[in-house]
């Protein structure tokens, strides 16, 4: 199925022929589709593609209450009375997924009020209520210091629990003037939602972590079945950093397989990036794409005051800066870089590169990956594919994929983001002479809702061919900074006209493998489900984890607590023990554990709703003695 060029579109495509004989590949259809104007289209600078109604159609969701509803004709109706309201509050950002493994998607938004201290601008969780309403029930998650704000939320499997966390980015005010860390919580039922920053990543509890970040972009980057997390620094300080300057530092958190993250961005080589105006960068927007199509997640950043920086994974715990090779920065002025998107537009097999410019020119441009056999990587064909230098692409901000016609190419929104060009434009993707011809393949992929969530957010995807390999792709809740691709994974196959077998690196550590005879070819929607394919036999060794000779019981977190505290507890070698919970009179209230468990680091819910405030003690018996940690409870 290929869509039929605009007729108020075909005279500047026969222009565009007349000088490139090249087809134009995108086609803006803004007013067909949202039913007004660019320009006359009021929402913030992000764009979402979630399915929210669980149809199969993805929506299109451009913050606050500014959810567009596919009509499945290529139009969309604005449904802005569901509950996904903001008291007037700007929702620049927004997170998608089912939470509750209810077959839904749930959606986080942080609202940002920059210079507005005395308003109340929260991150708030909303439930979906899903067939056949699909109301929202709106909850606050978090309120940030009154000097700083909310940036991007992310929805991530830290634990590997099948449970979603809530990663919240956030900046600090310009005026006035300060610092915030960011905050990470865990879901705990309903619409509760505990804060465990301090138990999951310590280091944000230090001053030197209180840094400026924008977006927040996840994956398992070293391919040991748990999510790590990039976190692009934007320091708003307008002078070189010095050698103690820790706040101009991108952040690399690496998970331990637990849940537990640590900083590893300076070992890993992404700290960092020196070719800027002032010395150093300002990292505004990332993105993980396998752009080699080697197996590994690769990493671009946007560098508001220098080049970008295209990070290729070694495959060892670090990354290669390689802009200089493959044919990026000649294309762009320095200063430029602000955001950055993967998708591949032509479905040629290889990921292709959106990016945008910010202060001079307030560019976008769209670099095609032509793969690795080519002089270098990226050329770009920003006019050649119908995104010409008019203003409309100007000062772009925002944007995000998603085949929103089931017609098996990505289609491109983006937001324009300052001034007096605030507009907001969707795209059409119609594929050029060249390649039409390509094949394509989309997989919604689906947990069991125990092991891995309904969503599979981080769950790996990987097509064999009868000649090698396509990229890995993944599930994602955040794809750039202001972005949300679909959720199903788009391939391009490119002239393969078959595959050997679709490999899903289950989040959860289970590989398995969908052959080909169990399709019915290619150029179509697939749904892959857990554990409907045949265990796969590849084997990967997750990095080790570092176990303590003797039982540990941790801190309960948080300390004190009002409604949730989470326990961990750290076992050397299988152990039998029991896990309870006691009143400061020594009544036993609550019994969390009894019994063998394997060895390594457990996670346990003390839930204190039918309790009053006061003081309670953490007890673990085991063979080899007792534990005891006090916990105080506040209401």
């Amino acid at each position: 199925m290929y869509k039929q060029i605009k007729m108020d579109c075909i005279a500047g495509v026969i222009i565009l022929l007349l000088f490139s004989n090249v087809y134009a590949e995108f086609t803006e259809v803004t007013q067909e589709a949202l039913g007004a104007a660019p320009n006359a289209i009021s929402a913030g600078e992000m764009g979402a593609w979630p399915d929210y109604n669980n149809d199969g159609w993805a929506d299109l969701h451009l913050g606050a209450d500014r959810l567009y509803e596919n009509n499945q004709d290529g139009t969309f109706t604005l449904v802005n009375d569901i509950g996904l309201d903001t008291d007037g509050g700007v929702a620049y950002r927004s997170t998608w997924a089912d939470v509750d493994n209810d077959g839904d998607l749930d959606c986080v938004q942080g609202l940002d009020r920059q210079n507005l201290p005395n308003q109340m601008y929260y991150s708030y969780y909303y439930e979906n209520s899903g067939n056949p309403d699909y109301i929202f029930t709106r909850t606050n998650i978090y309120r940030p210091p009154l000097y700083a704000r909310n940036c991007q939320p992310m929805f991530v499997d830290g634990d590997g629990d099948g449970v979603y966390e809530l990663y919240q980015a956030t900046f600090g005010n310009w005026d006035p003037y300060g610092r915030a860390a960011d905050k990470y919580f865990s879901w705990q039922g309903g619409r509760n939602w505990s804060d465990v920053t301090d138990f999951c990543l310590p280091e944000l509890s230090t001053f030197m972590y209180e840094r400026h970040t924008r977006g927040v972009v996840a994956c398992d980057y070293d391919n040991d079945f748990d999510m790590d997390i990039f976190v692009p620094v934007y320091p708003i300080q307008w002078f070189p950093p010095d050698g103690n300057d820790a706040s101009w530092l991108n952040i690399l958190w690496q998970n331990d397989g637990t849940g537990d993250f640590s900083d590893v961005a300076e070992d890993a080589g992404v700290a960092i990036e020196t070719h800027g105006r002032y010395g150093y960068g300002l990292a505004s927007g990332a993105s993980w794409g396998d752009y080699d199509n080697d197996g590994w997640f690769d990493l671009v950043v946007g560098n508001i005051h220098g080049l970008c920086a295209l990070y290729r994974n070694n495959q060892n715990g670090t990354f290669e800066h390689v802009t200089l090779d493959v044919g990026l920065p000649p294309a762009l002025p320095e200063r430029q870089w602000h955001n950055t998107l993967w998708s591949d537009y032509d479905n040629d097999g290889d990921l292709d590169l959106f990016a945008c410019q910010w202060y001079e020119n307030y560019r976008a441009y769209l670099f095609r990956n032509n793969g690795p056999d080519s002089t270098n990587y990226f050329t770009d064909v920003t006019n050649l594919q119908g995104f010409s230098t008019i203003r409309e692409f100007d000062q772009v901000s925002g944007f995000a994929t998603a085949d929103y016609d089931l017609d098996g190419d990505m289609d491109v929104y983006f937001s324009g983001g300052l001034l007096n060009n605030r507009g907001k434009h969707l795209f059409s993707n119609d594929l050029d002479e060249e390649t039409r011809n390509n094949h394509w393949l989309i997989a919604e992929i689906e947990g069991d809702g125990e092991s891995c969530g309904l969503t599979a957010l981080g769950t790996k995807i990987r097509i064999r061919y009868d000649d090698g390999w396509s990229c890995v792709m993944q599930v994602e809740a955040t794809s750039a900074d202001l972005s949300m691709n679909m959720h199903p994974v788009h391939f391009g196959l490119g002239q393969h006209e078959r595959f050997e077998e679709i490999v899903v690196y289950w989040q959860c550590g289970y590989v398995e493998s969908f052959g080909w005879d169990q399709f019915e070819g290619v150029d179509q929607y697939v749904t892959l489900v857990e554990g409907n394919g045949t265990e796969y036999d590849e084997v990967r060794e997750s990095r080790p984890i570092t176990l303590p000779s003797e039982i540990i019981l941790h801190p309960a977190m948080p300390n004190p607590f009002n409604s949730i505290a989470k326990i961990k507890v750290t076992l050397p070698t299988e152990k039998d023990f029991t896990l309870s919970v006691y009143d400061i009179q020594g009544r036993l209230v609550s019994t969390l554990h009894s019994g063998i468990l394997s060895q390594g680091n457990h996670l346990f819910v003390f839930n204190s709703d039918k309790l009053p405030s006061g003081i309670y003690f953490i007890n673990l018996q085991s063979a080899t003695g007792i534990n005891t940690e006090k916990v105080v409870l506040l209401k």
